[in-house]
């Protein structure tokens, strides 16, 4: 996201096997406020559901910097690296 900084990027619940990357394209309010995140962008190499599902959730759980001056809806992506955990 052009100018804009997280203040919170919150790890997703990770308690399923599968390892890999996933790729969230998201859309930021100018509040910060995430209010659309889709799982599978480009980048992603597991096509795992629950994997998708979690990072979806995390994502709208992430908060950026407020930018009164944004437009109403930016767009970026947040990325998580899934590794197993032994």
């Amino acid at each position: 996201l052009e100018g804009r900084t997280s203040t919170s990027l919150p790890m997703p619940v990770y308690e399923v096997m599968p390892m890999g990357t996933i790729v969230v394209s998201i859309t930021v309010d100018r509040q910060g406020r995430v209010v659309l995140a889709r799982a599978g962008a480009r980048g992603t190499t597991n096509t795992d559901t629950e994997l998708h599902r979690q990072a979806e959730a995390a994502a709208l759980r992430a908060r950026f910097e407020p930018n009164f001056d944004a437009p109403v809806e930016q767009r970026g992506t947040i990325t998580y690296h899934f590794i197993r955990q032994n």
